[in-house]
């Protein structure tokens, strides 16, 4: 209760799914997943110097065709954290940058949902009522 009284006080909204690539993960998320889904463990054989080594992994990201709809790596991870009654909150005036080796993208997902571009909500001045 009192992390959900920080997080309202905050502005931060509930949400079922969300790209992962802007999401702060905890280390307890991945430690719930992992005690709720043993199914999920997998171990590969890597070759060492001499020997062949058996790792563990798990597997948080899955992806493939759930209920005959692809479903890709960051909302199956949403999927498995909010099966375990966890929650995802999102504060969605913030711009984020994704750098790559070609190029920048810049948004901010709050003026995204009310349908404005960056530079029209920049021209606007508008201030959330969130």
């Amino acid at each position: 209760m009192k992390d959900e009284l920080i997080i309202y006080s905050i502005n931060c909204n509930f949400i079922p799914i969300f790209p992962t690539g802007f999401l702060c993960i905890s280390r307890k998320v991945f430690e719930v997943i992992s005690k709720s889904r043993p199914d999920l463990n997998y171990t590969e054989i890597q070759r060492g110097t001499d020997l062949l080594e058996r790792i563990e992994y798990f597997d948080y990201f899955p992806q493939g065709v759930k209920n005959g709809e692809w479903v890709g790596e960051d909302y199956s991870f949403c999927d498995l954290w909010t099966a375990t009654g966890g929650k995802i909150y999102v504060y969605p005036n913030m711009t984020f940058s994704h750098y790559s080796s070609n190029d920048t993208y810049t948004g901010n997902f709050y003026n995204f949902l009310k349908g404005y571009t960056d530079e029209q909500a920049t021209e606007a001045n508008e201030k959330p009522e969130i």
